[in-house]
């Protein structure tokens, strides 16, 4: 490199620790690694309207482009001198194939390793400095604690022979995923399932106290098989024990991608994990749409920070060009990136997992959270899911419908000429008693009223076989009916059939069109439905993927939206009697296939008010043999505030399923939220010890000794 940073002019003796020193060198090597326009809106960025310190900083890059023999070597001995690595040099045990490319705080070389099939990327500091000394080491040590098969995996590290610390990662061939997308021309759910694996890693980043800070398309590539691997680790941070930054003045907090920022990264506050939640609703932003929510054209770095502090992000669905795309994000999409995009952290998403668990629902069909809990959602989503049972139950309700209709029209007709052949036999009668003239007509006025009557009598036959039939029908549906609410053993459209059954039988009741037979059937269905209505569970309220099984006169099931941990509503379980004899519990089974021989964690909130006998939650593994499960509980007694559970164990190979289930048996009342299933680390430790314990810390052959 030519003039470097001896430009300044520092003496020998002089150490850099004075502040425009220090911020025009660490915005020196920030700007190093950008070209062209990103260049000057990261320096427009981190002077923050100081003329002095960007005249500066652009000497310093001027001078480092023109050849100044004499200034070749340090003046400082914070400083050391670099010389760039050619193809066959070696570092440690790695020959250096060809240069990747280079950034202000190393150089990337593609490498080989002696006896070691492979490439590695080796990252070579190009410089010392404090500062740059202490962000390597922070990013090497960050890196060795990673082990997630979607970040790039640290393999080595050392000092090289100039005095240089370097290291060696796992070399990435792939491309980055907005260029992947575009290339492959991938689906709008395609490009969902890959950003998953996007927040899978930062999840796990997240779960390891980490911010990346500065996620971008650059840094996560796609391998030819699909899979996502995160990099560049160059300002991410630990996070106090409050799971913040503190906000801070140093310059290299203004060293980041002005598109991708979060307002409070250019505000210059406090970070935490939720700026990296913003961040990706910028990626999925550009991914789904194919521009950024605050790109313009021919815009200044200055308004676009004022933007991105003060202005609404559009919705995606009207950023689109395409009106099929349009209508793809319009609605659930729509509400899902801008609210992850929102200015208040703690209006967005409270969590990577958040965000992605509605990712997660909204591909499989079901509810997302951030749509809201309306009536009219949830049963659209439910039609979309129910199709056939939903058309079975309109077809019978609409059947039920006609035939009542045309069973009171044909009984009026019949009542209607009943009424006109009785006025025609009356008038009959009073001519008879006229002269014969008037008495043949009366003969007639009688013939035809005979054939009125043998009309309205056939009709009234007509109307009664059909009436018959109508009775057995509904006589059959209030049967399915009685025999759901007594026993519990419903499916969506049978229930559908019998409630619309019971609606269509009480009206012809109240209409008086049924025989006194039916008059018992009609009591047993009212005296059930007020039943219902006096214990108030007209149906439980089960979130998807789960089962409910109880007794629905003696305990409720349901969401409260106002007692909640986390969420937007809770699960509970409650007794509807003073001292109930029975029980009830919700629960979610599912294979183990895809868990077995991994540890897994299943995580949450419980809040107990009142409970006099036995309540909890039972997390199981099962095997064929049903005396086999391995379970463990937790049991919250009388009225507890919310409390985290955690269980973590192994599923065996021969494991078959797995099961949580909350219940309750007695009084009170139990409320969940908060619920997370997953793999983990092996390292993290099990929630029930596998081995025995023993006093002393002292290992059995030890202490024969």
């Amino acid at each position: 490199m030519k003039g470097r940073l001896q430009v300044l002019e520092i003496k020998e003796s002089e150490q850099i620790t004075s502040g425009p020193l220090l911020s025009a060198r660490e915005l020196f090597e920030a700007a190093m690694t950008a070209q062209g326009d990103d260049r000057d809106a990261q320096l427009e960025s981190g002077c923050k309207g100081d003329l002095r310190l960007l005249a500066m900083v652009r000497a310093m890059l001027a001078a480092d482009q023109r050849e100044c023999p004499a200034l070749d070597s340090p003046l400082n001995s914070a400083l050391s001198s670099y010389v760039a690595l050619k193809p066959g040099d070696r570092v440690g045990s790695y020959r250096i194939v060809r240069e990747l490319g280079a950034g202000g705080m190393g150089t990337v070389y593609l490498a080989e390793r002696d006896g070691q099939r492979g490439r590695f990327a080796l990252k070579l500091v190009r410089w010392l400095s404090p500062e740059i000394r202490q962000r390597f080491e922070q990013e090497r040590a960050i890196l060795g604690a990673l082990n997630h098969p979607n970040i790039a995996r640290l393999v080595d590290a050392g000092t090289a022979p100039v005095g240089s610390p370097y290291f060696v990662m796992e070399y990435v061939e792939g491309l980055p995923i907005q260029r992947y997308c575009e290339e492959l021309k991938l689906s709008t759910d395609r490009r969902i399932r890959l950003f998953r694996q996007v927040c899978a890693a930062v999840r796990y980043l997240h779960q390891n106290l980490i911010v990346h800070r500065d996620l971008k398309p650059s840094n996560i590539l796609v391998t030819a098989e699909g899979q996502v691997k995160l990099l560049d680790f160059g300002i991410a941070k630990l996070l106090e024990g409050r799971g913040e930054l503190a906000p801070t003045s140093e310059t290299n907090a203004g060293v980041m991608t002005p598109d991708y920022a979060s307002p409070e990264q250019v505000r210059g506050g406090r970070i935490s994990t939720l700026a990296d939640v913003y961040t990706l609703g910028v990626l999925l932003f550009e991914l789904l749409v194919g521009t950024k929510p605050f790109a313009a054209p021919d815009q200044s770095l200055h308004e676009l920070l004022r933007r991105i502090c003060d202005e609404e992000p559009p919705r995606p669905s009207s950023a689109a060009t395409c009106g099929k795309l349009n209508r793809k994000l319009r609605g659930e999409l729509d509400n899902i990136i801008l609210t992850a995009l929102r200015k208040d952290p703690e209006r967005r998403y409270a969590s990577v997992e958040a965000f992605d668990e509605d990712l997660r629902q909204y591909l499989d069909g079901l509810p997302v959270l951030t749509v809201g809990d309306s009536l009219v959602y949830r049963a659209r989503k439910f039609v979309v899911r129910h199709k056939a049972a939903v058309a079975a139950a309109a077809a019978f309700a609409a059947l039920l419908a006609v035939g009542v209709a045309s069973t009171r029209y044909e009984a009026a007709i019949a009542r209607g000429e009943r009424v006109r052949a009785e006025s025609h036999a009356i008038a009959a009668e009073r001519a008879s008693a006229t002269a014969d003239a008037q008495r043949r007509a009366a003969d007639e006025q009688r013939l035809r009223a005979e054939r009125f009557a043998a009309e309205a009598e056939r009709e009234r036959a007509n109307s009664k076989h059909r009436l018959d039939q109508l009775e057995k029908l509904a006589h059959g549906a209030v049967n399915l009916y009685n025999y759901r609410a007594l026993t519990g053993k419903e499916d969506d459209a049978s229930a559908m059939i019998a409630e619309n059954a019971r609606d269509s039988l009480l009206m012809l009741h109240q209409e008086g069109m049924l025989k006194p037979q039916m008059t018992p059937l009609i009591a047993a269905t009212l005296e059930t439905l007020e039943g219902y209505r006096m214990t108030g569970n007209g149906s439980w309220q089960v979130p998807p993927g789960w089962t409910a099984d109880g007794d629905a006169t003696q305990y409720r099931v349901a969401l409260d939206e106002k007692i909640v941990h986390g969420g937007k509503s809770s699960l509970f379980l409650r007794s509807l009697a003073p001292e109930p004899r029975g029980a009830v519990s919700v629960a979610q089974r599912f294979s183990a296939a895809k868990f077995l021989g991994a540890r897994v964690r299943l995580s949450g909130y419980l809040r107990g008010e009142k409970i006099a006998s036995i309540a909890g939650l039972r997390f199981c593994i099962g095997f064929a043999d049903p005396g086999a499960a391995e379970c463990e509980m937790v049991n919250p007694a009388g009225t507890s505030p919310w409390k985290k559970f955690e269980f973590v164990t192994n599923v065996p190979s021969a494991a078959e399923y797995i099961e949580f289930q909350l219940h309750i048996q007695g009084a009170g009342t139990l409320w969940s939220d908060g619920f997370a299933f997953e793999k983990v680390n092996p390292s993290v430790p099990l929630s029930r010890s596998e081995v025995p314990q023993n006093l002393n810390f002292i290992e059995p052959e030890k202490r024969n000794r």
